[in-house]
């Protein structure tokens, strides 16, 4: 009879080129959490003019340069206008409320001074080379 000679066992040997991927990588969507948060919040009809310009502020500017105190004043002034809060604590939550709006204006003004800055910027900009200048050694 023939025999087989006996083989030592070895691993398989996997072929090293890449394949194909079978999906597409496809982004995933942008969440802004931020935004779906103050799309949420019920906003009071502004009662004159003054109103007027400090929700445009609130909508334009303060909610595109720092969402988040902008999140935080809001909440805090929704606690302050419920009717059972006791007053020392309307008053804590009042000036807290300050700290973020400050906050909120210092942000924008930061961020709007930034904007301005790279909008001055030239677009295609090379450094200049100096001249190596030979000195007599």
């Amino acid at each position: 009879m023939n025999r087989i000679a006996a083989r030592p066992v070895k691993g398989r040997h996997h072929s090293r080129r890449k394949l194909p991927s079978v999906r597409a990588r496809v982004p995933a969507p942008s969440f802004d959490l931020a935004s779906l948060v103050l799309d949420s919040i019920p906003q009071e009809p502004p009662k004159n003019f003054g109103d007027m310009v400090w929700n445009k502020y609130k909508d334009d500017l303060w909610r595109k340069h720092k969402p988040d105190s902008l999140i935080a004043f809001e909440g805090l002034r929704m606690i302050a206008r419920e009717p059972g809060t006791p007053d020392g604590a309307k008053l804590l939550i009042n000036i807290l409320a300050a700290f973020c709006v400050v906050d909120g204006y210092s942000a924008t003004v930061e961020g709007m001074r930034k904007e301005e800055q790279t909008r001055l910027l030239p677009k295609n900009v090379t450094p200049l080379r100096w001249p190596t200048l030979l000195l007599p050694s």
